[in-house]
This record gives C-alpha cells, sequence and structure tokens, in this order.
C-alpha cells in the first residue's frame, strides 16, 4: 500500500536477514561453477543492451543476470559522482573484458562494458562503498546464452 509504514521487530529483521543469507549461500553450484559464491538472481536473463541506474548510494538492479555478449550500462541518475570498480575477487575477469576502473562520471553520464565470458562480476562505487562494505555495491552474473532457459531482449 502507498504511504503505509510497516514496523519490524528484532525478530522479523533477523528472521529475513537469515532467509536472505540462506538464499545467497544456497546459490552456489559446484566448484567447478563460475558462478559459485553469486546472489541468485531470480527471474530472466537478459540480452542485448541492459541498464544499471547508479543512484546516490545504491546501483538499481543491485543483481543483474544477464547472458554472454550483453552491454550493461550503468547511468549516473543520482546527484553525485559515481564510478564502477571491479571487485579485485572477481575470478576470469580479465577474459571478460569488465573494466577494472572507471572514472568518476557525473550526474547524466554513463559507462558501459560488454560481458563475453560466464561468470560473476562484483563491483562497486569507491566514493561510497569499497569491495566488501557499503551499500553501493552490486553483481552481474553472466551465464551461457546456450544455457539459459527464460531470456528476455533488454
Amino acid at each position: 500500500m502507498v504511504g503505509s509504514h510497516r514496523r519490524w521487530s528484532g525478530i522479523r529483521l533477523a528472521s529475513l536477514f537469515m532467509v536472505g543469507t540462506m538464499t545467497i549461500a544456497t546459490g552456489a553450484c559446484d566448484d567447478d561453477d563460475v558462478t559459485a559464491g553469486a546472489p541468485e538472481v531470480p527471474g530472466p536473463a537478459y540480452s542485448g543492451s541492459v541498464r544499471v541506474s547508479a543512484l546516490d548510494n545504491i546501483y538499481r538492479p543491485e543483481a543483474l543476470k544477464v547472458v554472454t555478449d550483453t552491454e550493461v550500462v550503468w547511468s549516473n541518475d543520482g546527484r553525485n559522482d559515481h564510478n564502477v570498480i571491479e571487485n579485485p575477487d572477481n575470478q576470469g575477469s580479465d577474459d571478460a573484458g569488465f573494466g577494472v576502473e572507471t572514472a568518476d562520471f557525473a550526474p547524466g553520464d554513463e559507462y558501459s562494458a560488454t560481458f563475453p565470458t560466464p561468470g560473476a562480476y562484483r563491483y562497486f562505487c569507491s566514493l561510497h562503498a569499497t569491495a566488501t562494505a557499503g551499500s553501493m555495491r552490486g553483481t552481474v552474473v553472466v551465464v551461457d546464452a546456450d544455457s539459459a532457459t527464460d531470456v528476455v531482449e533488454g
């Protein structure tokens, strides 16, 4: 309901946190899977060109599932400068062509990268987070186009 406020008890928040943590932890496959440990991203995988909005202190969506060779465009829709910094613990990122670091981009500007290799690519805005903490972090989960069951053109 629009405009309604709901109070959450500590128990409800703890339960919600535990469920969210379990979902992320169980989203992993075997050790050979390049997306092991990545957040489970419900819904279809996107292809073509997909947008991620860099708002003030959050990327929207925070996690995105795409097929190989999809272009992800980060647009600064906030009021402050942002950037997209690849998390240093990404595996296989050298093969993916995902930029290690972007320059800061101002409101209204964009940055894009194409993901040709399956994997889980974590990133963050170094102006508002770190690789391990803060709310301005995101993940692009790239799956092989041949194995994706539900694909939507972005």
